[in-house]
């Protein structure tokens, strides 16, 4: 009697597994997970609100997942395990996962949905062509439940605690062999370096030196330079001089009975 009257109040709850839904009660599946989604996308700037929400969309998420888990779909269910647990009895061991393989667990469930996504649209055409076949709209549908049973599980752990930043293994290893990245730990102080690289001796002059003039020339080629240097400025300072004397001096002004 009391079977009977839960399924005149809910008909899913007569059928034991996904087989035995009809194609037409399918979507019925989804209704709890769409409660879910439009508590988590309402907007408030009310935290206590918003705390609210986002309990009331973990529970309609949670209830999406157990009908599923119960009709026989198979997927990731450690979050209903400990949700499911009793007070009393002892908390199931949950591996902790690290910053890297949560995101390559991000990558492959973003794969996955893609897939599902190109799925579902090629069922759609096959169900234009086909005119409605039953057997295409119930691969449909259940290609659709599939699919939101990976945003779901995205959805859930995007409520949880937020988790710390990580460092991505490929730059953490480019940085080790490389050198690169902050903070960088000295290897040796001011004054160790300054007695390494002049040993201890008076610090050298940083007075500015001729060009050709460095530590490793002798002494005769620094006074051939100078010499060639100053019998350049000679000659410079004897053509300017010559062609100030040409402006002053313009071709002609002495020839005045204009002989030439």
């Amino acid at each position: 009697m009391r079977t009977c009257r839960s399924c005149s109040v809910n008909p899913l709850l007569c059928f034991e597994t996904v087989e035995d839904i009809p194609t037409s009660s399918l979507p019925y599946l989804l209704i709890p997970c769409y409660l879910g989604v439009a508590q988590h996308n309402t907007s408030t700037t009310d935290p206590v609100h918003r705390r609210e929400q986002l309990r009331l969309a973990k529970i309609y998420y949670m209830d999406f997942l157990r009908r599923l888990r119960n009709y026989g779909f198979e997927f990731d269910g450690s979050l209903l395990e400990n949700e499911d647990s009793l007070p009393d009895t002892p908390q199931p061991s949950v591996k902790k996962f690290t910053g890297e393989e949560v995101r390559e667990q991000k990558i492959a469930r973003f794969r996955r949905q893609k897939e599902l996504k190109q799925t579902m649209e090629e069922l759609r055409r096959q169900q234009q062509l086909n005119n409605g076949d039953e057997s295409t709209l119930r691969e449909l549908h259940l290609t659709l439940i599939k699919y939101w049973i990976e945003k779901v599980l995205e959805e859930l752990n995007s409520i949880e605690e937020p988790l710390k930043p990580f460092i991505i293994t490929r730059s953490e290893q480019q940085k080790a062999v490389f050198g690169l990245g902050y903070p960088s730990i000295p290897t040796m102080t001011v004054d160790e370096w300054y007695n390494q690289r002049f040993g201890g001796n008076a610090a050298p002059s940083h007075a500015p030196q001729k060009p050709g003039c460095s530590e490793g020339h002798a002494g005769n080629s620094c006074e051939e330079e100078h010499e060639r240097e100053e019998d350049e400025d000679e000659k410079r300072a004897r053509l300017m001089r010559w062609d100030e004397y040409k402006d002053d001096h313009r071709r002609g002004w002495g020839n005045t009975h204009n002989k030439g």
